[in-house]
């Protein structure tokens, strides 16, 4: 949101969602301004699941949280890999317990609510709605099924948020598992496609996790949420009016990948990563490569469909403190790709279109502070060890 918003008393908030509602939560804090929310009550939201970090500034949603957990999971066809945090777990709740909690505090902080906009309103107009998404844009989109078991079965210490133990014919594809008791879970298949799937597949895809990937076959589903989120920058819905959430200004996040603690037993080369510059059949070649870091001493190759890639040819950067240890970055690598290291090897690949993105780490972990491995897990039905 711009500065200028707060140069006239009067904000008109378009939307009667997260965004604006969250903005009229803290009006309290804003005692020179006046808003009043314009919203025709027409659309319902179905109640779902949001997922953050609790961090500092969010310690607001404590109160209303579903559930926190303080170590969590990524989980691929041969490794489980959990991390932990004492300060700043990750959080669930329900979104209409916090739109519900905005509200209240809105009409405690004396917010103007309206069915109708006319344009005798001269103020600071800031727009929620939602822009137009161009036809084969990149989405994430998502159907999740909560769900009830008869006796106790879920870790609900941990939350997995990443299990590619599913089928990946159809594009990106995990599994997210949020489990509430030890008898209650959300878990929902999520897809990045430029198109949806047909809704058998997510259903299909959380019955298979369900039934052969951590045993559980009786169970009763409590509710169903679905959802798309599209991926880019979009043109504001009214190029006229201050957009607000995802109504313009706002973009993908990029570049930017965490990676594994150091350790010196990361020595995993990576025999292929399919279609490097590709998201199913996109193109995501504008930027698509990898981050690398190894030891300083370390002699590293790069394959990709152009052949041998001249190693030559880039400037390595001494890590942070870590003198022992050197990262590159390359961003122009095409199809299947193959990297070996003769030394520890920590790698994440990346790939980008205009202001969408993807990206994830091929090697580097192994069993760092703060984390556990768990290599051949066979079921997540079961309490872990």
């Amino acid at each position: 949101m711009s500065k200028n918003i707060f140069d006239k008393a009067d904000v008109i908030l378009l939307g009667a969602g997260c965004a604006n509602l969250s903005l009229a939560a803290r009006a309290n804090e804003l005692i020179d301004y006046e808003f009043t929310i314009i919203d025709p009550g027409i659309y319902t939201a179905q109640n779902h699941i949001w997922g953050f970090w609790r961090m500092p500034w969010l310690a607001n949603t404590k109160p209303i949280s579903r559930k926190c957990w303080y170590k969590w999971k990524i989980i691929s066809e041969n490794k489980s890999i959990i991390h932990s945090t004492e300060v700043f777990p990750y959080t669930a709740i329900n979104r209409n317990d916090w739109t519900d909690d905005c509200k209240k505090k809105a009409i405690n902080n004396d917010i103007k609510f309206k069915d109708k906009f006319t344009k005798k309103y001269k103020s600071q107009i800031i727009d929620s709605r939602p822009p137009k998404v161009p036809i084969n844009n990149m989405l994430q989109h998502f159907v999740g099924h909560e769900i009830q078991t008869e006796k106790d079965v879920f870790d609900d210490t941990t939350a997995v948020l990443m299990d590619f133990r599913c089928d990946q014919s159809l594009g990106m594809h995990f599994i997210y598992f949020l489990p509430f008791s030890k008898r209650q879970a959300l878990v929902e298949s999520t897809l990045f496609s430029p198109k949806k799937a047909p809704s058998e597949f997510y259903d299909n895809a959380i019955k298979t996790y369900l039934n052969e990937i951590i045993s559980i076959n009786n169970y009763t589903i409590l509710r169903k949420e679905k959802g798309i989120i599209p991926l880019g920058i979009f043109e504001k819905r009214n190029p006229s009016y201050e957009g607000i959430g995802g109504n313009g200004d706002s973009e993908a996040n990029q570049g930017m990948f965490f990676v594994p603690p150091l350790s010196d037993e990361a020595n995993d080369d990576v025999n292929n990563i399919p279609a490097i510059d590709k998201i199913g059949l996109v193109d995501y070649s504008e930027s698509s490569g990898v981050s690398i870091v190894t030891n300083s001493d370390a002699t590293i190759t790069i394959n990709d469909n152009n052949g041998d890639y001249d190693i030559a040819s880039l400037a390595a950067v001494t890590v942070t403190g870590k003198a022992e240890y050197k990262a590159y970055s390359i961003d122009d690598l095409l199809g299947n790709v193959k990297i070996t290291s003769t030394g520890e090897l920590y790698l994440a690949y990346f790939n980008t279109s205009g202001a969408a993105t993807s990206g994830g780490f091929y090697a580097g972990f192994s069993t760092p502070p703060n984390a556990e491995i768990d290599l051949g897990i066979n079921s997540l039905g079961n309490c872990l060890q």
